[in-house]
Order: structure tokens, then C-alpha cells, then sequence
């Protein structure tokens, strides 16, 4: 068993004494150095609860067992290069790409992470498996064949049926890995457009050839947001959207923090969008559909993922007709 001093750790590292190798896993953090001090910093305080915990409260053989597996102030190193805070708790670092906590690993001077195989035994360390193409948007291609699209916040399992399974095969919705799987899933199985969101309120705009999705209400930008902070990025957007002949479609709430959408032919008898046109009195439009010149459309989910619109950051979706 090897150690290395917890302060004298983080030293290094900021130093660059120590190498890290972040790999792909870390993509969506604009600073992945200062979460993993941050990570560094928990794994500290608890190895210091630990150890308070150890000398004030542990019994004699919980504290001989503390001992023979670890020191105060210091990090433990097993023999395969995994570390752990205070002898029992492995130190680890959560990605929102996978949403999977990753193992700190040491080897020589470069800290790395792993995942960890659990169907064998004992337990493999392997590498971290990101797809090649995660660097990219979020993307979908769905028939339009009569030429109408309708968009809503989501359709129903008259629409979208199961198996739940098969959406969730590998990652769940609270990664970015799951949601690019589920915009697969739903478009080749259910011909349907998705776009994970907030608890929020999107506007539509056409020019019948594309598309975009943005904030649901662009006059009220500046009380929405610090203007001057996004003033470049609002003049972009506004100005494609004038230059384009772009028009307001409506908004929709996202109560169910996503917006979906389909061939209207295919979708106007379900359940949902029946019964939210026919309360279409409401505040909010939750049901919008409208023509569109091409039989399909391709499109790009920028919102909560890696990429984001040449055009403005402030487009969450871009759609194409084709």
C-alpha cells in the first residue's frame, strides 16, 4: 500500500508536477481543472471526518483496521493505481457526459480515470468509453410527409410507446450520452423530434425552410437577462431571424421539461394533442403546427449539451426542412 500527502497532491497537480488526463468524459466542463480541486478539496474533508471520527469515537479494533489502511493527511494508493480519501472511500469524480462517477487513478505522475467493471470478480479497472462523435450536437432526422409539422412539450405513449428499455439501454436522461440516445431512439422508432430542456418556456419561429428554437420571449430579453452580458449574442440571433424573414410560431411551457415534435397527420388524433387543442384558449400555446416546404426534417439540440449554434448561443434548436 502507497500513500501521497493529501496537500502536497493538490500542490502538484497545480503545479503540473503531476499530469491529468481528463480524456473525453469531461467535455461539457468549461473548467474540468477547478471541479477536480474541487473534488480534491471534498475527498480532503472527508478523510479529515474520517479520521476525527477514527480517534474520537472508533473502537480499538475499528481503529487498528483505520491504521493498517491508511494515515491522517493522506490519500491512499492501491496497488492497481486507484485512490481512496481515507483507506475505505474510493475518491471519484461524477461526469455529466456518462452521469457516471469515474475512480481516480495514479500512475507514476499522471492522474487519470477509470471506470470500473463490476461483472466480474473481482472488479476490473477499465478505460472510460466515450463515442467518438460526442463533441458534436445532439441530431435527429424525422419523415414530415405531409408537409405539417407539430411541435408540443410531449406526445403520449399513443405516440411514443415503449419499451422504456430501450431509450435507457446505457445511460439515462441525466447524461448528455443519454439524451443523444434517446433522440436516436424516439426518431427511428417513433418518428419523432425530442429536445431534453429546463423548466421553462420556448418560442418557435419559421420562415417555412428552418426552424429555431429559442427563448420564448425575445422582446423581453433584457428583463429576462444582464443585456449587456448577452447583447452580442441576442443581436446575432435577432438579426438572422430578421434577414431570414423568420415568424413567431408561439410558445410553449415545458412542464415536462422537454419539446417534441411530428408529422401532424401522424399525431393530430392522439390523446395529447386533441386534447390540448381543444383548450387552445389557454395562456400558452401548447400545441403548434404549421407547413413546412420539405417531406422531412434534420435537426440539431444544442440546449443542456456539447456544441452549440454558429449562429448564436442562444438558439437552443435549429431545424431543417429537406
Amino acid at each position: 500500500m502507497n500513500s501521497i500527502d493529501i496537500k502536497q497532491f493538490k500542490k502538484d497537480i497545480e503545479s503540473g508536477k503531476i499530469k491529468v488526463d481528463f480524456g473525453k468524459a469531461w467535455l461539457d466542463l468549461k473548467n474540468p481543472m477547478e471541479y477536480l480541486l474541487d473534488e480534491i478539496d471534498r475527498a480532503e474533508e472527508a478523510s479529515k471526518n474520517h479520521w476525527d471520527y477514527v480517534d474520537k469515537k472508533g473502537d480499538a479494533s475499528f481503529k487498528e483496521i483505520s491504521y493498517k489502511i491508511g494515515e491522517p493527511g493522506k490519500f491512499r494508493i492501491d496497488e492497481d493505481g486507484t485512490m481512496r480519501a481515507s483507506g475505505f472511500e474510493t475518491i471519484r469524480m461524477h461526469s455529466w457526459i456518462t452521469s457516471k462517477e469515474y475512480w481516480f487513478h495514479l500512475e507514476g505522475d499522471t492522474l487519470s480515470f477509470k471506470d470500473r467493471d463490476f461483472s466480474t470478480s473481482p472488479s476490473k479497472i477499465i478505460d472510460i468509453q466515450i463515442p467518438d462523435d460526442i463533441e458534436e450536437p445532439t441530431k435527429f432526422t424525422i419523415p414530415i410527409e405531409s408537409k405539417r409539422i407539430c411541435f408540443v412539450n410531449y406526445f403520449g405513449d399513443d405516440v411514443n410507446p415503449g419499451p422504456e428499455e430501450g431509450r435507457y439501454t446505457t445511460y439515462t436522461l441525466n447524461s448528455i450520452l443519454g439524451r443523444k440516445n434517446t433522440t436516436q431512439f424516439l426518431a427511428e422508432n417513433n418518428k419523432v423530434g425530442y429536445g431534453q430542456m429546463g423548466n421553462m418556456s420556448i418560442g418557435i419561429y419559421t420562415n417555412d425552410e428552418e426552424i429555431i428554437i429559442c427563448d420564448s420571449s425575445l422582446d423581453e430579453i433584457e428583463e429576462m437577462y444582464d443585456y449587456e452580458e448577452n447583447a452580442e449574442e441576442y443581436d446575432k440571433l435577432t438579426s438572422y431571424l430578421k434577414e431570414k424573414n423568420f415568424k413567431y410560431k408561439g410558445e410553449i411551457s415545458l412542464s415536462v421539461w422537454r419539446w417534441e415534435c411530428a408529422d401532424y397527420d401522424r399525431v393530430k388524433d392522439s390523446q395529447k394533442v386533441k386534447g390540448r387543442e381543444a383548450n387552445s384558449k389557454q395562456y400558452y400555446s401548447d400545441v403548434i403546427h404549421f407547413p413546412i416546404k420539405g417531406t422531412s426534417v434534420y435537426g440539431e439540440h444544442y440546449y443542456d449539451g456539447i456544441g452549440e449554434s454558429k449562429i448564436s448561443k442562444m438558439i437552443f434548436s435549429h431545424l431543417w426542412t429537406k
